[in-house]
């Protein structure tokens, strides 16, 4: 009888600062404050004290940040990345975003359709924030749409809106955590991520379990991880060709002797930021009650909204206090209680050690 086992599926997996990754994923998150919470500080005040303007922009550049992502992985530094985006092909980044929309099911929704039809694109992508119990705004998705029709004017318009950002925003944040963020790279050097499947590749780095979420099945030959101190406890992923890009919270990794005392700081401090909040926590206690809730069971239990749901329950996975599986169209909630465990020995660890 022929053996039918397959061989696993294994990977080349580095950690890297890869500057203009870091920075990119962080001019994204000032557009997500509203669905997740538990970004950092600095995300979270300079969100605040964005002008309506600022605000829209924002979030209409990061409709069209995947236009030339292949130049951010390996450039030396953001403004290097800058220069590189003057000659990326806008017309066809779009096209791929475009793409991206369109899915099997709905064959309606081609490029062309959707280039065609400002309604269209809007419906689309309107429903996959409806998905996630997320709003959005459709005169945000109107002015991506105008660029979308005009290539060259979508490029003055992020270059233009990155510069701006990184100089009068980001570039003194940068700087300052830069020695942090190269702590984390230098503590994974001392871990062997060779011969491993992408999900264990994950597992190691981040420390959590992202079945679901990246798959050993998937067609890449490598994953690059990018510690951040903004992305708070998310994961954020960026496919280039059969190169996998993870951003992750700066952490220190397991077992490692002698990490940095910031990056186990870090590390407590987002898990510790999740619990310091009384809804979080009725969630939790709710949990041990019942074995498995879903965001409906929530809605009614606490008299909240969806999308408020939503935003706590993803913070608490994000966290690793909840286990999330899917079952039909909804998705089910359980207490996770080895998290609740490795967090008092975190905190523990940290307050006692010496040196």
């Amino acid at each position: 009888m022929p053996n039918t086992t397959s061989t696993p599926h294994t990977i080349t997996a580095r950690v890297s600062v890869a500057p203009a990754i870091n920075i990119l994923n962080t001019i994204m998150m000032l557009s997500l404050t509203e669905v997740r919470s538990g970004l950092s500080d600095f995300v979270v005040q300079t969100a605040n004290n964005f002008t309506p303007e600022q605000k829209r922009d924002n979030a209409v550049a990061t409709y069209l940040l995947d236009i030339g992502m292949e130049h951010a992985l390996n450039a030396p530094s953001f403004e290097a990345y800058l220069t590189t985006l003057e000659t990326v092909d806008f017309a066809a980044g779009i096209q791929k975003i475009l793409r991206g929309l369109c899915t099997d099911e709905a064959p309606i929704h081609t490029p062309e359709a959707l280039l065609a039809s400002r309604e269209l694109f809007v419906q689309v992508i309107s429903e996959r924030h409806m998905h996630k119990g997320e709003d959005i705004d459709p005169i945000i998705l109107y002015r991506v749409h105008e660029l979308m029709e005009d290539p060259e004017e979508a490029r003055r318009f992020v270059i233009g809106h990155l510069l701006l950002l990184y100089h009068h925003v980001v570039s003194d944040g940068w700087h300052r955590h830069l020695p942090t963020i190269e702590a984390a790279v230098r503590a994974f050097d001392n871990v062997d991520l060779t011969d491993l499947t992408p999900l264990e590749a994950v597992q190691a780095v981040t420390g959590r379990d992202m079945t679901g979420f990246v798959e050993d099945t998937e067609d890449i030959d490598e994953i690059v991880f990018v510690p951040s101190v903004h992305c708070g406890p998310y994961v954020s992923r960026d496919q280039l060709d059969r190169t996998l890009v993870l951003v992750f919270g700066a952490r220190p990794p397991e077992g490692v002797q002698n990490a940095s005392v910031e990056l186990s700081l870090r590390d407590v401090l987002l898990q510790l930021s999740a619990l310091a909040d009384d809804t979080r926590l009725h969630i939790l206690v709710l949990l041990t009650r019942n074995n498995e809730l879903c965001n409906a069971d929530f809605q009614q239990m606490l008299s909240l909204s969806q999308s408020s749901v939503s935003r706590h329950l993803r913070q608490l996975v994000a966290t690793g206090f909840l286990n999330e599986r899917r079952r039909d169209l909804n998705k089910y909630y359980s207490l996770n209680t080895r998290r609740v465990y490795e967090t008092n020995a975190a905190l523990q660890m940290l307050l006692t050690r010496r040196g």
